[in-house]
């Protein structure tokens, strides 16, 4: 047939076209070699067509080979083999053998290793070892079981790194992942994503703006704007980083966490939560928000430990410098604890309590609450409730150990046991400045209060009873005390520029 030849008669007869030209595209095999005067400079091969260039092997069903500028295109059952570790496979090739740059087009598919990408159009840098798209590409891992899905994407093959951007979706058998940039390290199974990123799983969803995810060992770090949230908690900072295996998370810088289950909202500049032993660390400005029903109790401390007992119910320890509000109570202490199963708050190391008009002090504080209302106080030790009488004279009670009962917020009885001590001035009907004290000593006491004033007074066990002109010399200030109202916390102190509402 007229200007067909035998390929290998063609490389017998024309090895100066291709063959002995160092840097040259080498035809290794095709059943059947036309010219076409139509198509200029180009050799047209047919079947089972078989192209070399720089150590990569290039095959297809037909092909055009243009020697002058060492190029050609080639169609149908594309497919290009580099090193023994790369293929690709595609409808149609264009191949420049000076840059050695090539871009299929079609079904288009490449495969290294563990991975394999399928689009429409992939451009691939021989020489860089670089495959690049500018459409929809779809990509999988059988390594790391994950599958990705972006618009632009680039593949760098020796350092086994995937580079995305526009519309990334990255979905694996336990989370998935859409950002708007993504770096994927195939060797170490680390994406780094950069923009807007949210991570869905069972568990939670995360949002953030930069971090990186460890597929392998299911570690993973956020920033900038970083929050996870589930179905009853929200948690954010300025970086957070999660360790799946262990169970362990970290919180860094202007931490906020709201417990809708708990009613807590916890604010502090470092945070660490263990979820093997269901137990929080938060530190640094600690503030937490406990909401009931009528009212919101707030905490400062420098850190709080939260742990749940085996009946998931909470308990809560704070430390150091620890201040509280609360509309009917307020107080300070060295560290405070509080149970949520049977609604207990104690206060150690020097508390002092206000409620209404009364400071309260001792050794050591337990307050029994009732749907968020004190009904019930304890105090051991030294125990000492001090009110004004006026502008500089104080009521009195003292004793070893003190029960208190509360009502409608405020304290209603107190029962004294063990050295009980009064001293109470009397305040006349006709408003004249106070005149007289009653100063009492007895071992046991209860006092019956109305509207914070002495209604009633029981003595036991031999009390003595003296009543003074308040012009005496006898020292009117019972031993141990101390007027601390300068201490006593302004809810001002527990403001936070919140944007979350515990109620929810």
């Amino acid at each position: 047939m007229k200007n067909q030849f035998s390929i290998s008669f063609l490389l017998w007869l024309l090895p100066f076209y291709i063959c002995s030209q160092e840097n040259k595209i080498n035809i290794l095999n095709a059943d059947i070699l036309e010219y076409k005067k139509e198509i200029k400079d180009a050799q047209i091969l047919k079947g089972n067509v078989i192209l070399e260039h720089d150590g990569a092997i290039m095959s297809c069903d037909s092909a055009y080979v243009y020697t002058k500028t060492n190029s050609f295109e080639a169609f149908n059952n594309i497919k290009i083999v580099q090193n023994d570790s790369l293929e690709m496979r595609g409808d149609t090739l264009f191949y420049n053998g000076n840059n050695k740059k090539a871009e299929i087009t079609g079904k288009v598919t490449f495969k290294e290793k563990d991975l394999s990408l399928s689009t429409r159009r992939l451009m691939y840098d021989l020489k860089a070892k670089r495959a690049y798209y500018n459409n929809r590409a779809h990509i999988n891992s059988t390594k790391s079981q994950n599958k990705l899905t972006s618009k632009k994407g680039v593949y760098h093959s020796e350092s086994k790194t995937l580079f995305f951007k526009d519309s990334v979706e990255l979905t694996h058998p336990k989370y998935k992942m859409i950002s708007d940039t993504l770096i994927y390290h195939t060797a170490s199974e680390i994406a780094d994503f950069k923009g807007p990123t949210t991570i869905t799983s069972k568990q939670n969803t995360i949002f953030c703006n930069k971090g990186w995810y460890d597929t392998k060992n299911d570690q993973s770090s956020f920033w900038n704007n970083a929050m996870i949230i589930s179905e009853e908690q929200f948690l954010s900072g300025d970086s957070i980083f999660y360790d799946s295996n262990l169970g362990v998370g970290k919180v860094y810088g202007n931490v906020i966490l709201n417990d809708t289950s708990k009613k807590q909202l916890i604010h502090g500049d470092y945070a660490f939560h263990d979820e093997n032993k269901d137990s929080s660390l938060v530190k640094g400005n600690a503030l937490l928000s406990h909401h009931y029903q009528q009212d919101t109790l707030h905490i400062l401390a420098d850190q709080f430990i939260s742990t749940n007992d085996s009946n998931n119910l909470n308990f809560l320890r704070g430390f150091n410098n620890v201040k509280f509000f609360k509309n009917d109570i307020q107080g300070i202490c060295d560290s405070i604890s509080y149970k949520q199963g049977d609604s207990i708050m104690e206060l150690f190391k020097q508390p002092f309590l206000w409620s209404n008009e009364n400071q309260i002090s001792g050794d050591f504080i337990q307050l029994k609450l009732w749907n968020g209302t004190i009904n019930k106080m304890n105090i051991y030790e030294n125990s000492l409730i001090l009110s004004l009488a006026d502008s500089i004279h104080f009521n009195q009670i003292k004793g070893n150990n003190m029960e208190s009962i509360f009502s409608e917020n405020a304290i209603k009885s107190i029962y004294v046991k063990g050295n009980g001590e009064t001293l109470y001035y009397i305040e006349k009907e006709n408003q004249e400045p106070l005149a007289d004290y009653n100063k009492t000593q007895c071992s046991e006491l209860t006092i019956i209060l109305d509207s914070n004033q002495i209604k009633t007074l029981n003595f036991s066990n031999q009390p003595t009873a003296k009543m003074n002109a308040i012009t005496s010399t006898e020292n009117q200030k019972l031993e141990g005390f101390i007027w601390n109202i300068s201490e006593r916390p302004l809810k001002i102190q527990f403001i936070r520029n919140e944007k979350l509402d515990i109620r929810e």
